[in-house]
């Protein structure tokens, strides 16, 4: 049980200012019980929910920003420092588990193929271990906030698929918030989620945490980050993009794209968009952000273009401004695919 207990690297419950909201706890708190359904409302609320790296419990509570991971280990570092065993627990969710945040026009099916490692809290109260989830904020999801009572299970998740493992820290689980596997492409991706998840919780609670400068940087980082992701040595032509928007994202992301013109120097066609016109009027710069990124990254002398209409069917057209190849590039393409699926 002991193990249950420590302090670590990242669960470092000992911090000062760990410490000095552990106190302000235990002040309204009449026993240990009571302290735990304190310590879990008080992560659910004033931790907002973004997707984040892993990092310690002291920094999640400076940032007041965090995922199932960070939140999770905020939580055991105040249950330990009342000296109540916590531990986490891993589970295996689909991907339906996104959509009521992202508010994509994917097919069920099509969701239901991705599976996500979710982390939640486990609590020793009253010898009996409890299944503790605090990871979605009221002002984010107020129909999917869990809510506690110290004495029994949260509800367990809508999308769970199975339980996976407990672990006494999150110690060697950053595979879990660092990809090893296409980093840059899902890290530009992982910006979108954040956009999407701050306009979501704006308009259920009129909580907004990016301010119009910070939604700026975040679109010039999405550009850089898909552009690097898909850089290629091989200068690629006006094809490339489209060979790419079919094989590669269509299908997981929803999209039907209907070709009118395809040549090297020039390429038209229609895209039937994942997201509706209202979700597209907030969301369309980092969408195109993360087009363009793609297409600089096959040949910084494309000029990508997307006129959506009302129907919410996109018009893009794609034009070569310089010499570029067709096979070569889609081969070391499709080569880098092949390596970061082999990578361990």
């Amino acid at each position: 049980m002991d193990d249950y207990l420590i302090e670590t690297e990242l669960c470092d419950w000992k911090n000062e200012k760990i410490l000095r909201l552990v106190d302000e706890l235990n002040d309204r708190s009449a026993d240990k019980r009571e302290y735990a359904v304190n310590a879990f409302y008080w992560v659910r609320d004033n931790i907002y929910y973004f997707i984040e790296p892993l990092s310690k419990a002291s920094e999640t509570l400076e940032k007041r920003r965090g995922n199932c991971l960070t939140k999770s280990n905020l939580l055991v570092a105040l249950l330990r420092a009342k000296d109540i065993p916590a531990r986490f627990q891993f589970q295996s969710l689909t991907g339906e588990s996104m959509l009521d945040v992202m508010q994509l026009r994917v097919k069920v099916e099509e969701a239901k193929k991705f599976k996500i490692t979710h982390c939640i809290t486990n609590a020793m109260i009253e010898e009996r271990w409890l299944r503790i989830d605090c990871t979605r904020d009221k002002y984010l999801s107020p129909d999917r906030a869990n809510e506690w009572d110290g004495r029994g299970d949260t509800e367990q998740h809508p999308y769970f698929v199975k339980d996976l493992e407990y672990a006494p820290d999150l110690q060697g689980y950053e595979r879990y918030t660092r990809p090893t596997k296409f980093k840059n492409l899902i890290d530009a991706i992982n910006i979108i989620m954040n956009a999407f998840i701050d306009e979501e919780r704006y308009n259920n609670s009129g909580i907004r945490s990016f301010s119009k400068e910070d939604s700026a940087r975040m679109i010039e980082e999405v550009h850089n980050l898909a552009e690097k992701a898909m850089m290629t040595k091989y200068k690629g032509d006006a094809r490339v993009v489209v060979w790419m928007m079919k094989r590669l994202f269509s299908k997981p992301l929803g999209l039907n794209v209907e070709v009118i013109r395809y040549d090297k120097k020039e390429v038209e066609y229609l895209c039937h968009c994942c997201v509706s016109n209202e979700v597209f009027s907030y969301m369309g710069q980092y969408f195109s952000s993360l087009d363009n990124g793609i297409a600089h990254g096959v040949n910084p002398e494309l000029e990508f273009t997307c006129k959506r209409g009302d129907d919410g069917i996109g018009h893009v057209k794609i034009i070569n401004k310089d010499d570029g190849s067709y096979y070569l590039p889609i081969l070391e393409i499709l080569w880098k695919g092949i390596k970061n699926l082999l990578k361990r």
